[in-house]
């Protein structure tokens, strides 16, 4: 029993060490936070403008079968 109470003590110290590491200041967390959305919205974008192209070149809203991707027989030529 003795041995079991050592490792939970044990274990208790090192969690409690976890716990106290530093954490990112106010200033920076709004920064990466800022560059997170920017690169979020920025990717969430240029997809609906990619799919949006591929649409009008294709002139289909499903391009992958007008293009004969996945096995698709191509319907407009070229």
């Amino acid at each position: 029993m003795n041995f079991w109470r050592s490792c939970l003590r044990c274990w208790r110290r090192s969690a409690q060490r976890l716990q106290r590491r530093p954490q990112m200041s106010v200033r920076r967390n709004r920064r990466l936070r800022g560059i997170f959305w920017a690169a979020l919205t920025a990717v969430a974008v240029l997809f609906v403008l990619g799919i949006t192209a591929a649409c009008i070149q294709a002139r289909a809203f499903e391009f992958w079968h007008a293009w004969g991707w996945f096995g698709y027989s191509s319907g407009i030529a070229g």
